[in-house]
């Protein structure tokens, strides 16, 4: 590669791997990176697309996903928290968008690399990479409720990291030398730039437009697909539940789809509750319930991360959703003093009826 000699305006060649000190060169690591996967494109396969052909090699010149550091300098405004991350990994959205582009959001990150010259810490009063990292995947995680994983990644003093967060948690990967062990860093490049959707981190029974995660308007229902509304709730955490409810019409019908990350000793819970319950006046009717299932298997957090990893193994979740009837308003929407009070006049007649 090619570099300029600090305090001087001359340049030198040199071979091999080289990461500049973060905070300084972000915008040449991001090109180099993208020089790597434009490198690997001839070695990976037609990727099939929703427009019922194949792309080609010669039609996919350009990966579906590449890195950039235009966000190393300014914070991301779109989020709860403004953060700088050091490069990201977005969509190549000319092949999936056609005019004028969206600017740029968290909505679109699909993953990232956090940089420094010093070495990596898990401590969280020392390693302010390791924490880093964790609040950039909470505001990924916030912006996205089509996520079901996410791949960070950090280099610290020349040492490469993967880090994997789910509704079970976080896995960290050991520490590699980019120097000795550049096929794994490679791998997991391939992986970010190449990967179809379900293998970098969304949720496939989402169905998106011309392959871009940005523009999700359907969501499958066994063997059907049923038209999205809006997100009525979204709670938004990466170790957890997180629960979202959408409005949904199946043959102009209004339903709503409850979707969780149920801890697997409690799968029964909820159904049997509002069994129990269905009779009571204000509480929804529930008409199915199901587990997700992904290319014919159940969908669970250990699917993602290797077994057996005693802080996750106790914390195995499982991905659940309800169809329920009626469609409601969010407590939160209301728009008068007058709308709240009779929202809590209904909420106290409900209850008013003694469970048997």
């Amino acid at each position: 590669m090619h570099r300029c000699i600090p305090g001087t305006s001359q340049e030198e060649s040199i071979q091999g791997t080289f990461i500049p000190v973060a905070g300084s060169e972000e915008k040449q690591v991001a090109n180099w990176l993208n020089k790597i996967t434009r490198a690997l494109e001839p070695f990976i396969p037609p990727i099939p697309t929703t427009l019922d052909r194949v792309l080609t090699r010669s039609a996919t010149a350009i990966p579906l996903h590449s890195w950039t550091s235009e966000t190393s300098r300014k914070p991301v405004k779109d989020a709860l928290m403004s953060w700088k991350p050091d490069i990201i990994l977005q969509e190549n959205l000319t092949q999936v968008v056609y005019g004028p582009q969206p600017e740029f959001s968290w909505k679109s990150v699909i993953s990232f690399i956090e940089l420094t010259s010093s070495l990596y810490s898990s401590s969280d009063s020392s390693g302010t990479i390791h924490s880093a990292i964790i609040c950039k995947a909470y505001t990924i995680f916030a912006s996205q409720p089509n996520r079901q994983f996410m791949f960070g990644l950090s280099i610290a003093s020349q040492k490469f990291r993967a880090h994997m967060f789910n509704h079970s948690g976080v896995v960290h990967s050991c520490s590699y030398d980019i120097h000795r062990h550049p096929r794994i860093l490679l791998t997991m490049l391939s992986i970010l730039a190449f990967g179809n959707i379900d293998h970098i981190g969304y949720d496939p029974t989402f169905i998106c437009q011309y392959r871009s995660v940005l523009n999700f308007w359907k969501i499958e229902i066994g063997d059907f697909t049923c038209n999205i509304v809006r997100c009525l709730f979204y709670h938004f955490l990466i170790h957890g539940r997180g629960t979202s409810c959408w409005h949904i019409h199946i043959k102009k019908v209004n339903y709503v789809i409850k979707d969780s990350w149920t801890h697997a000793s409690r799968i029964n819970c909820e159904t049997d509750i509002l069994e129990k319950i269905k009779d009571l006046k204000g509480v929804p009717c529930l008409i199915t319930a199901w587990m997700v299932e992904i290319g014919g298997l159940s969908d669970r957090t250990d699917v993602c991360h290797p077994m057996p990893l005693d802080t996750l193994s106790s914390d195995v979740r499982l991905h659940r959703r309800l169809l329920m009837q009626p469609v409601g308003t969010p407590l939160a929407e209301f728009v008068s003093i007058r709308e709240l009070l009779s929202m809590l006049i209904d909420i106290l007649d409900s209850t008013s009826k003694p469970i048997a």
